[in-house]
């Protein structure tokens, strides 16, 4: 049965005893050296020299002379061209004849993560091409979490150096168009990354989350804040349009409060709200403090009070029921999380932010887990109009 895989092996991967090189139009899908192959190699009578060697894991194969190459990377000619080159260099002997044939083969395989329903490894068909296309419909599809805009393809080179590709996979396999992106290699990893997400309370047609697949946007296209609420449907008729909130979470872990009045330059907001699918940067107000539309960014959340001129708070993350509250006398942490409907299963009680909309912008974090278990009622907090209350997840 070995002898049999061994003929097949040899008849796939065709013995370069001849010389002649594969086709350059079949270069994109003859194996390629990875590593930990085992190799029989057969030298003319003129070196007198035949044997069997695994090659390493970095590619490296050492010669009869007593030096070594690197064939990482490339193909059954290109290496057999390396030998007989490396050995009439080595050697008196010219015109040397090498055959070069794999007896085992490293299992050749494409790895894809990320937001895919699946993520797995693909084995690769010495000969049958895989395209991008194909793998992700190996890994399920990308799954609603994730922007298949910018999937990521990362491919190690023979000199060990990585490249990557981004490729928008809406745009494949369209009426018309016959691509289905490019061809991997093995050792390829595709990763589809997480869509650009918003969480959206208050006085809004459609609350929740809101990712960038939603919106129908462009790669690359900047995301206004005009643009998100017109993917959820607008403003309700009882919002404050001068009451917007934008809560942003910075690189230094502190949280940011960008107040907006959408009634400051209506003319400017209108004319940043483009057509879905449309390619371009949006026009209009850069991001700020103040801005009358600012550039939204991956996990803000927004925040539409109401028009009337009663105080409100909001509640965000891990509970049942997240939204904008009437802010009553003495109203405090716990007592919002219990209008709420209380936490979640995966939330973390015991690091509770709460984010003041006054000028200080003061961040107060609260361990309602202690509080609740000890009673100690003295150390909950009073909630001022404006304040947002953010529960996040725990890992475990």
């Amino acid at each position: 049965m070995r002898a049999l895989c061994l003929i097949i092996c040899g008849l796939m991967l065709a013995p370069l005893i001849a010389g002649e090189p594969e086709p350059d139009s079949a270069q994109s899908q003859v194996y390629r050296f990875l590593g930990g192959e085992k190799v029989r190699v057969i030298v003319s009578a003129a070196v007198n020299e035949s044997f069997e060697q695994i090659v390493s894991d970095d590619g490296t194969l050492s010669l009869p002379t007593g030096t070594t190459i690197n064939l990482k990377g490339r193909s059954l000619a290109e290496a057999r061209k390396l030998i007989i080159e490396q050995l009439e260099k080595e050697s008196t002997a010219k015109h040397i004849q090498v055959a070069l044939v794999i007896v085992e083969m490293t299992p050749r395989k494409i790895y894809i993560g990320g937001e895919v329903k699946t993520p797995k490894s693909v084995t690769l068909v010495v000969g049958i091409p895989l395209s991008l296309l194909d793998a992700l419909q190996e890994g399920g599809g990308v799954a609603d979490s994730g922007d298949p805009t910018r999937v990521n393809v990362v491919r190690t080179e023979p000199d060990g150096s990585r490249k990557a590709l981004i490729v928008d996979v809406t745009r494949l396999a369209q009426p018309g168009n016959s691509d289905l992106g490019p061809r991997l290699q093995a050792g390829d990893v595709v990763v589809v990354p997480r869509a650009e997400t918003f969480f959206l309370a208050g006085e809004i047609a459609k609350t929740g989350l809101l990712n960038r697949k939603d919106l129908f946007l462009a790669p690359g296209e900047q995301i206004h804040l005009s643009r998100v609420l017109l993917g959820a449907g607008g403003l309700k008729s009882t919002a404050n349009r001068k009451n917007v909130r934008v809560l942003r979470l910075t690189s230094a872990g502190a949280r940011k409060i960008i107040s907006v009045n959408l009634d400051k330059n209506e003319k400017e907001i209108t004319a940043s709200v483009r057509t879905p699918g449309q390619s371009g940067d949006a026009s209009g107000p850069a991001t700020g403090q103040d801005s009358s539309d600012p550039v939204v960014q991956d996990g803000d959340i927004i925040v539409v009070g109401a028009s009337n001129s009663a105080s409100t708070v909001a509640i965000m993350g891990k509970v049942k029921a997240p939204g904008v509250f009437p802010l009553t006398d003495g109203l405090k942490v716990t007592r919002l999380i219990m209008l709420a409907g209380g936490f979640t299963e995966y939330a973390k009680g015991s690091v509770v932010t709460v984010v003041r909309a006054s000028k200080s912008r003061t961040v107060i974090k609260v361990d309602v887990d202690a509080i609740i278990k000890s009673g100690d009622w003295d150390r909950d907090v009073e909630l001022e109009d404006g304040d947002v209350v953010v529960v996040p997840e725990r890992m475990f």
